[in-house]
């Protein structure tokens, strides 16, 4: 429901964010969602920041823990969690420093809050389909995201690197596509519906 003063920021990100991830259609490709995301948001005055991740989780409704990189691996093993993992690559070569995070998502500073437009990616391993928005403390390591059926521990990696060129070259390649989709919202109609591929 829109208020008199119309949509407030969380509730304005997740639109944006909705729209970004059907852009995407659950391509797991981080980076360009990341980079999509940042765009649009820019064109309603949302200045976010790229944050690389390492996302563990685990679905109770299919019993699948999937991890992005070396530290949810690690997190999983470290607190018990299932042998069976569903890895998922980042989207650079093996052997990049972005394969001990694997994942990136965006945040916004005041009120701090995370966004995760590509999370509809793990929806094979048993997730839901969902643009997760959460309001999150600023300084936390580690936000968990729960659910009815899955629970997903973000572990921040801000040291990491190997990400930073492709993501630049993708925010620079999504800006007519972000255009098109900021300008869909703004006019109050539904994001474009087809694939965005960069």
């Amino acid at each position: 429901m829109v208020g008199a003063f119309g949509l407030n920021t969380e509730e304005r990100l997740q639109q944006i964010a909705d729209a970004v991830a059907a852009a995407i259609g659950g391509q797991s490709q981080c980076i360009m969602g990341v980079a999509l995301l940042c765009e649009v948001s820019k064109h309603f005055g949302y200045a976010l920041t790229p944050r690389a991740v390492s996302l563990a989780g685990q679905s109770t409704a299919t019993g699948q823990a999937v991890a992005t990189g070396a530290l949810a691996a690690d997190f999983i093993r470290k607190h018990g969690g299932p042998s069976e993992v569903v890895g998922y690559a980042g989207a650079l070569p093996d052997g990049s420093e972005f394969q001990r995070a694997g994942h990136l998502v965006a945040t916004f500073e005041i009120p701090f809050i995370l966004i995760d437009p590509t999370f509809e990616q793990f929806s094979a391993a048993g997730f839901p389909k969902v643009t997760p928005v959460v309001a999150i403390s600023p300084g936390e390591g580690e936000v968990v995201l729960e659910g009815r059926d899955f629970q997903a521990v973000y572990l921040f990696d801000d040291d990491n690197g190997g990400w930073q060129d492709s993501f630049e070259k993708t925010r620079e390649a999504s800006r007519e596509a972000a255009l098109g989709i900021a300008n869909h919202l703004k006019a109050g109609r539904p994001p474009h519906t087809h694939d965005v591929r960069l």
